[in-house]
């Protein structure tokens, strides 16, 4: 999805529940990317595929708020993968794919605030 996407979709979300809310979420988006990047990072490590599946789902319903289709096609692609018992070999790519896309939408959304 390109940036213009995102920015886009703030501007409807702005007009749908105001700066306030766009704000909350926005707020709430880096508070979970933190938290929930560390935990599928923990859970990979430990061959934790329940716990990664479980990060990753939370993650895609934060992303899902930007529309940035890019970072929830990988993330539901993580989720997926360890739903089916990938090992920690075939997820640790895919998660590090996810996460780097995931954070450039934290820096499209911070730069369009």
């Amino acid at each position: 999805m390109a940036d213009s996407d995102i920015a886009a979709a703030i501007d409807e979300l702005r007009t749908e529940v105001g700066d306030e809310v766009v704000a909350e979420l926005i707020g709430l988006y880096d508070a979970s990317l933190s938290e929930r990047t560390a935990e599928i990072e923990a859970a990979i490590e430990n061959g934790d595929c329940v716990a990664v599946a479980s990060h990753a789902h939370a993650l895609i319903g934060s992303i899902a708020n930007f529309r940035a289709a890019e970072a929830l096609r990988l993330m539901r692609e993580l989720e997926s993968s360890a739903r089916d018992g990938a090992s920690r070999d075939a997820m640790l790519p895919l998660y590090e794919r996810a996460k780097a896309e995931a954070l450039r939408v934290r820096a499209v959304v911070h730069g369009y605030r």
